[in-house]
């Protein structure tokens, strides 16, 4: 299992959603709008990090960078919720697919 300091560094999506795309989808089909709100709130997430990079911040610690990562990861989630968009604009382009 990786530690909390790796999962922030490299986050993916949540096991449900893994499960959801690779196991449950033999069987029936997956759940589009979940995967499209995790891919939504991984974006979100992606540029909040990268918006950090922008500002003269110090160097950070270990510590400092695994709080700041999840912060971003829990912000990226609420904002998904509400959706910017990318969400059902990949919900009705997939559901065409089926």
């Amino acid at each position: 299992m990786k530690n909390v300091y790796a999962a922030a560094q490299d986050p993916s999506f949540s096991r449900s959603s893994l499960r959801s795309i690779n196991g449950e989808s033999r069987t029936r089909e997956p759940n589009i709008e979940k995967v499209a709100q995790e891919f939504e709130s991984y974006l979100i997430f992606t540029m909040l990090k990268e918006l950090e990079k922008t500002t003269n911040s110090s160097k950070k610690g270990s510590t400092e960078q695994t709080y700041t990562s999840l912060l971003y990861e829990k912000v990226g989630d609420y904002i998904a919720k509400k959706g910017i968009g990318i969400r059902d604009m990949l919900t009705k382009h997939m559901e065409k697919k089926y």
